[in-house]
């Protein structure tokens, strides 16, 4: 009976709390707490027992409280945290949690209805509708990979080049490089480029497209430098022992120009060197089946070699 009595003192001063607070101005942040005041709860039990929660922010009963001695609560208030005052006014501990995302109230223990709603959003990742871009091809279509040219030949250099936006692809949207070379070959779906260095080129054509998407196609042709033919004598021609034979070539470097004096050298299988030069005359060959080289060499080193067969005759056949 004290402690009824003891809770409706402590009601009557909550009851004036509002009354006080709105005179200073604060009355709006308050009016949960008034309306969070209910009907007293039942008795609690002797030695702890927790009182009986009050519904809707009713008052619970005495007991329940969270005492040091586990007795009973002095008041049995069962109210949410968000009322929550000084542990020695014996309002309840229990916290009103809000339903995350559902802004809902909390739990019915005297919690009041402010539970906040976490609404989750939700990003839209709709496309923008553009299709992607698609690549342009190329291929291509002369010379063969693997191709040999004198370079003294024409080389021709042609591809096919197509996008599935801009179709055909010509002019400067094909452009083919070599690794070799400095600088590009040209421009075009075909062309006739001139070389000018010596060796295994690989060769790559690049397309274009308007957005700047590329396709690639690639191949390896060699170009041979420096060349040497001979010219004279005629190959598999007979000859008597003793008689002048006269020997002509030339040889020509890509890089050098014309190769002449010790860059031209004419050797016997059966009577070793013979003369150098373009032009010579012998009349000291053995007797026997000759193979004749003329073997040119550039400034790099690098050699190019030409050959035939002669046949020195003795006199007494």
């Amino acid at each position: 009976m004290i402690g009824l009595m003891k809770t409706r003192d402590r009601l009557v001063a909550l009851a004036s709390f509002p009354l006080l607070l709105a005179l200073t101005g604060c009355f709006p942040e308050v009016v949960a707490v008034e309306e969070d005041i209910g009907d007293i709860g039942d008795d609690g039990g002797p030695g702890g027992d927790p009182g009986g929660a009050g519904s809707g922010g009713d008052v619970g009963a005495e007991g329940g409280g969270e005492d040091d001695g586990g007795g009973p609560d002095d008041t049995g208030l069962s109210t949410g945290s968000d009322v929550g005052g000084p542990d020695d006014t014996g309002l309840g501990d229990s916290d009103g949690g809000g339903e995350e995302g559902g802004g809902d109230s909390g739990s019915s223990d005297g919690s009041t209805d402010t539970g906040s709603a976490e609404g989750g959003s939700s990003e839209g990742g709709g496309a923008d509708g553009a299709d992607p871009n698609t690549a342009p091809t190329c291929t291509i279509t002369d010379p063969g990979s693997g191709s040999a040219y004198d370079f003294t030949e024409t080389v021709t250099l042609a591809a096919e080049a197509t996008d599935a936006e801009d179709g055909d692809l010509s002019g400067a949207s094909v452009v083919w490089t070599s690794d070799l070379e400095g600088s590009a070959l040209g421009q075009g779906s075909k062309l006739q480029p001139s070389f000018t260095v010596q060796g295994t080129h690989t060769i790559t054509c690049t397309a274009t497209d308007a957005d700047g998407a590329t396709g690639t196609d690639s191949v390896t042709l060699e170009i041979i430098s420096p060349l040497v033919e001979i010219t004279a004598p005629v190959h598999e021609s007979d000859w008597d022992e003793g008689e002048k034979v006269t020997f002509e070539g030339w040889g020509e470097d890509l890089e050098d120009g014309t190769l002449t004096g010790s860059s031209l050298v004419w050797t016997s299988s059966e009577d070793g060197r013979i003369g150098e030069g373009t032009k010579f005359n012998t009349k000291k060959l053995s007797v026997a089946t000759h193979t004749i080289t003329l073997t040119g060499t550039d400034a790099d080193g690098n050699t190019a070699t030409d050959s035939i067969k002669i046949e020195i005759e003795s006199g007494s056949d």
